[in-house]
């Protein structure tokens, strides 16, 4: 994985995370990739990289992870897809 800090163009601070195929393996069989945010600088935060075919999922393996959760649109989900799982239709 390639971590870091960079600016971006427009002056923000960007946090770069870069997977290779093997992090994706691992994403897609249900292993989170974790990032200590001491890696890159970030001394209060840390990073978790999670994978699921529905947000329904991912927020199903940050559950199995030990990731307390707070309602849905806090955790930045588009209201597009929070309004579709609302209505119960997939919410790829």
């Amino acid at each position: 994985m390639i971590r870091g800090i960079v600016k971006g163009a427009n002056g923000r601070t960007i946090l770069l995370l870069g997977l290779d195929k093997e992090g994706v393996r691992r994403l897609t069989s249900g292993e989170p990739v974790f990032v200590d945010g001491r890696t890159v600088g970030l001394e209060t935060l840390d990073v978790v990289v999670m994978y699921g075919e529905t947000i329904r999922d991912v927020m199903q393996e940050l559950k199995k992870a030990g990731i307390k959760l707070p309602d849905v649109p806090q955790v930045g989900i588009p209201f597009d897809l929070s309004a579709r799982a609302k209505r119960g239709k997939d919410d790829k």
